[in-house]
């Protein structure tokens, strides 16, 4: 929940995520180490870490943009999803500030509002080409257009890459959608030629890496095979020559 570092983190209590999380469940506790919110609770009071923003509203993120014609289940299903996502999420990333977590959150609650507008399955967030047709329409700023797009990108690369995770296999995204926002992102860039920024989450990155580091491991498993082939190419090549 906390540790001793120049920059307080949100930290995930638990060390694994169930595909059921219990209501019961207690995200965060205070600086004495009692528990404080727990997973039915809409809003998350995170003061034991934060010295600015110490909350996160999760039914008011949604119930703002949610059109007035659907019902308190649907809605009740999205606050419920929102934070199954912002655990998974926090278990994917390790840890991150309080401020990233708020805007990570505010980011994809634009895409299951468009989810619940347009009666779509939350596990389609990333499915729907136009899903993030709502955050656009909703903000003026281009540039925070193009911050929470990067983070959106993030949230996809994240559930294409953690293929061993059913929460995340389940938000597959398709190849629409990433095709979409491509073209979006070219409108609303994230940053500019001037200032350049990696915001991988680390268990992400090293996820891609160690994919890369067991193909190298492979290739070096089979370099003398690999040099008989290319040879006997060259040999094939000469007599046809």
């Amino acid at each position: 929940m906390s540790r001793n570092s120049v920059v307080k983190e949100v930290l995930l209590l638990e060390d694994k995520i169930t595909a059921e999380i219990q209501d019961d469940m207690i995200v965060t506790i205070t600086k004495d180490g009692n528990p404080l919110s727990r997973f039915s609770d809409d809003i998350w009071d995170y003061s034991a870490t934060s010295r600015s923003a110490k909350t996160i509203n999760f039914r008011s993120k949604l119930e703002s943009l949610i059109d007035s014609n659907s019902s308190k289940e649907s809605i009740l299903k999205a606050v419920v999803f929102l934070k199954t996502f912002a655990l998974n999420w926090l278990h994917a990333t390790g840890s991150c500030s309080m401020s990233k977590f708020y805007g990570d959150i505010n980011a994809v609650s634009y895409l299951v509002t468009y989810c619940i507008n347009k009666n779509i399955s939350f596990n389609k967030i990333f499915s729907e080409p136009d899903s993030t047709v709502l955050l656009i329409e909703s903000l003026n700023s281009e540039k925070q257009i193009g911050l929470l797009l990067g983070k959106i990108q993030r949230f996809a690369d994240t559930s294409s890459t953690l293929t061993n995770n059913p929460f995340w296999t389940n938000l597959r995204p398709s190849t629409e959608f990433f095709n979409k926002l491509k073209q979006v992102r070219k409108t609303y860039p994230e940053t500019t030629n001037q200032t350049q920024t990696l915001l991988i989450p680390s268990r992400i990155y090293q996820s891609v890496l160690k994919l890369t580091i067991d193909d190298l491991e492979e290739f070096v498993r089979n370099i003398e095979t690999l040099k008989y082939v290319f040879q006997m190419r060259t040999l094939a090549r000469d007599e046809a020559l």
